[in-house]
């Protein structure tokens, strides 16, 4: 996602006819190449490690307080973005975990969330934990023995619990 700190980054580097390798360079980089894709990163997505935005940002003698306020507006614009994302439509899951493996089950149609759970209660009492995917931001643990644990995605996560082992 293109935002306006890193825009204006790009553009006041390319202004000053540098290269990625020759800001990586001037702000201390001894392999280039690497500094060049960490700044190709911060010029991409505008997210990056305080420290190198502000060697960045002193290297090309950029105003601190305009890069704090596009990086500000950038991070709204972020949020704001995963919060209508995070909002639509998505059809409930329910995955049993096994030994690193994810197993996918799909619900029948038309359920309601409470359906859902007790579905998945159910299912899990058959001997497996399971995680019922209930949306963007919210996922269901359940134990073989009932016990049922909410979680809740924080902003800009999106909710894959299946690649978290909890």
């Amino acid at each position: 996602m293109k935002t306006e700190l890193g825009e204006f980054i790009q553009r006041e580097r390319k202004q000053r006819a540098l290269t990625l390798q020759a800001l990586a360079r001037e702000i201390g980089y001894r392999n280039r190449d690497k500094g060049a894709r960490r700044i190709e990163r911060l010029e991409q997505s505008g997210r990056e490690a305080d420290d190198l935005v502000t060697r960045v940002i002193g290297a090309l003698g950029l105003d601190v307080a305009r890069a704090a306020e596009l990086r500000s507006r950038d991070e709204v614009a972020r949020k704001t973005a995963f919060e209508k994302w995070v909002q639509e439509p998505q059809p409930m899951k329910l995955l049993q975990m096994v030994v690193g493996i994810t197993i996918e089950v799909a619900l029948p149609e038309g359920l309601t969330e409470a359906q859902a759970v007790d579905f998945a209660v159910s299912t899990a009492k058959k001997g497996a934990r399971l995680c019922l995917v209930l949306d963007r931001r919210r996922s269901l643990w359940i134990t073989p023995e009932g016990k049922t644990t909410l979680t809740l995605t924080p902003p800009d996560h999106p909710n894959f619990p299946y690649t978290t082992v909890g």
